[in-house]
């Protein structure tokens, strides 16, 4: 209707004469071309939503039937190639802050982005690795604490599994610590982030990553003053799904809790398990009870 109403707008069609045969090839004309584009479009956008969902399986398939070969060829592509891809065509700028380091490995594929990368790992054993692997860059600042809403000394929970890498201030769940083990618990020092972060002279954050295990939401609330003052451009935090099991039972980290404490120029952005893409909402498995979020300020200052 919009067509046919431009073109009778431009005087490209004669009223008068409407059922002449040139008038008719005209229409037939535009709403052909018209709609061997919409329907051209709209294929397009299916097959790209088909392989975007395929893709995401296969890459789940793979993590989980050859998880060593699929480290390897991870590691090899973001820490490597892509990073020097990046590097070439970019200029590093802005602020990265992250919680929950684990052993850097997606952290390494951040970082180099940034002017400024902070990190947060409470595991002193992981922490160790951490100083090793980034010695030498000179724009990553490490810290062996347990990012938190307050300054203190606190429980720290480790896990069994590999790499530790359920660990948490939170306790477990007996359903996770049939699934992940229990190894100790351990006294580590908390910080209120928020405080943290403005004793650094940080005033503003371009990325804010966070994968605490259950303590996402706790974490977060520490950073109110950035949040409201429209200094945080991206964040992304590890959810519990709405209506699954919260195995880290002493706090509440449900995607649903994220929305109603973020204000509305937070927009959701995207889901899915790691390396989010700005419009991608990925479908996890049903047995997953955790993904990450993303959401965009889009008042940043």
């Amino acid at each position: 209707m919009l067509i046919l109403v431009k073109v009778l707008m431009m005087n490209l069609i004669d009223l008068n004469n409407f059922s002449c045969s040139k008038n008719r090839l005209l229409l037939s004309q535009i709403f052909s071309k018209n709609l061997i584009r919409d329907i051209s479009y709209n294929f397009n956008k299916r097959i790209l939503q088909i392989a975007s969902k395929n893709i995401s399986q296969i890459k789940i398939y793979l993590r989980n039937k050859f998880p060593v070969s699929y480290k390897i060829a991870y590691y090899i592509w973001w820490h490597h190639i892509r990073r020097r891809i990046w590097l070439l065509f970019n200029t590093p700028k802005g602020v990265l802050v992250y919680v929950g380091l684990n052993k850097g490995d997606f952290f390494g594929t951040l970082y180099y982005k940034y002017k400024y990368a902070f990190g947060y790992e409470a595991n002193p054993y992981l922490f160790d690795i951490l100083k090793k692997k980034f010695k030498r860059e000179k724009n990553v600042k490490l810290f062996n604490l347990a990012a938190s809403n307050k300054n203190s000394e606190e429980d720290f929970y480790i896990s069994n599994n590999k790499d530790m890498v359920s660990s948490s201030l939170s306790k477990f769940s007996k359903k996770l610590i049939d699934k992940v083990g229990y190894k100790e618990s351990i006294k580590v020092k908390t910080v209120n982030l928020g405080e943290h972060l403005e004793s650094l002279n940080v005033t503003s954050i371009d990325e804010y990553f966070s994968d605490a295990q259950g303590y996402d939401l706790v974490i977060l609330k520490s950073l109110k003053k950035f949040i409201i003052n429209n200094k945080i451009k991206k964040i992304i935090c590890e959810v519990t799904i709405n209506n699954k099991a919260n195995h880290y039972f002493e706090v509440d980290n449900f995607e649903k809790s994220f929305d109603s404490f973020l204000p509305l120029q937070y927009i959701k952005a995207s889901k899915g398990i790691s390396n989010l893409i700005e419009g991608k909402f990925e479908k996890v498995p049903s047995s997953y009870s955790q993904y990450d979020v993303m959401w965009i300020n889009n008042n940043y200052d």
